[in-house]
């Protein structure tokens, strides 16, 4: 810990604003990992979700907010009086950079949050050559860092049962926060074409509800296909080991991405995955290395690697030895908190 002090005098307390903290979302997950990270590497770090009401943003060396947009709208709702916090560091997580960019409200709300951090960190080099080639800014601000793979406590198995569905045959896993951007009835239709082949495969779908309309929607889809079908809601954190453990292969059908750690997790715990071909998925599935990707909205597509997946048993194997190895080599989490520290670093006047 001494040691780690005299790195980093300048920079020992962070704050970390991230919209939400409580369901298990993206941004969450990502901001509980780089927090114990740099706990870990002796800092002192507050986390806020100032999405979720009554928001307060204490006094730090540095404030790290996530997802650009969002953070634009709530301060000049909430703080309009005031300038935001300094110095400060945005992360853009998703839908800020690969929807809100290019719409024109949404555009707005990035640039306002662009103009006033210090640094923008980005998760992969195809994310910041987007950024740079719509944002008039300087390109010296984005920095690349990709996202750690989440540690996991050890759950007794009794903890987590009851959110497991009882494991029935050759099973695709669909974990995903609800909402009309991540597609999920996408993965009901296509995988009943396999249904109708004669192929006996199921579908568990997992993640809270943060559309009404599309959690509906989902529901009774699972209720219509209750034979084959199973969405058993939001599974904690810590439980999903568990989940992974049941799953064949492990999907994702969003139209959008930043950088999806459950591909990230898939991949470390042996599960193929199948991933629809958007920008946030390609900076973690390799096609045919290690796994494969679908061309986006093509349910004959994605209903052909789906079967791929059942039927050859050598393919899901020589996907899962990859995968394992690509995560132990480009998804630590430890190197992301260094690589955020030295950001920090360099933003703080004084370092």
């Amino acid at each position: 810990m001494e040691r780690q002090t005299k790195t980093a005098p300048c920079v020992q307390r962070v704050l970390l604003a991230s919209p939400f903290l409580t369901a298990n979302r993206g941004n969450t997950i990502t901001v509980r990992r780089i927090a114990a990270g740099l706990r870990r590497l002796g800092l002192e770090v507050e986390t806020v979700a100032y999405a979720e009401g009554n928001a307060v943003f204490s006094p730090a060396d540095v404030t790290h907010v996530f997802h650009a947009s969002r953070f634009a709208r709530f301060w000049r709702r909430e703080m309009g009086h005031l300038a935001p916090p300094a110095p400060l560091v945005v992360t853009m997580t998703g839908t800020d950079v690969n929807r809100d960019l290019f719409d024109e409200s949404g555009r707005y709300d990035v640039f306002w949050t662009l103009e006033r951090a210090a640094a923008v960190v980005l998760f992969s080099e195809e994310a910041r050559e987007m950024l740079r080639t719509q944002w008039p800014g300087d390109p010296a601000k984005l920095h690349v860092v990709p996202q750690g793979l989440s540690a996991f406590p050890d759950v007794p198995p009794e903890d987590c049962a009851r959110h497991l569905p009882p494991k029935r045959g050759f099973t695709f896993l669909l974990p995903a926060g609800i909402r009309p951007i991540k597609n999920v009835l996408f993965a009901v239709r296509g995988l009943k074409r396999l249904r109708e082949r004669g192929m006996e495969v199921h579908l568990v779908i997992a993640g809270p509800v943060l559309d009404a309309a599309e959690g509906e929607r989902v529901r009774r889809a699972a209720q219509e296909e209750r034979e084959w079908v199973a969405y058993v809601g939001e599974v904690p954190h810590a439980c999903m080991p568990a989940l992974y453990a049941q799953a064949d292969v492990v999907l994702n059908t969003s139209r959008a991405e930043g950088q999806p750690a459950a591909l990230i997790e898939a991949l470390h715990f042996g599960v193929p995955v199948l991933a629809s071909n958007v920008a946030g998925n390609r900076t973690i599935v390799r096609q045919e290395e290690n796994g494969l990707l679908y061309t986006d909205l093509d349910e004959e597509d994605f209903a052909a690697k789906a079967a791929r997946l059942v039927q050859d048993d050598a393919l899901r194997r020589r996907l899962v030895e990859a995968g394992r190895r690509d995560v132990a080599a480009r998804f630590s989490a430890e190197t992301e908190a260094r690589r955020l520290l030295a950001i920090y670093q360099a933003v703080r006047d004084g370092c």
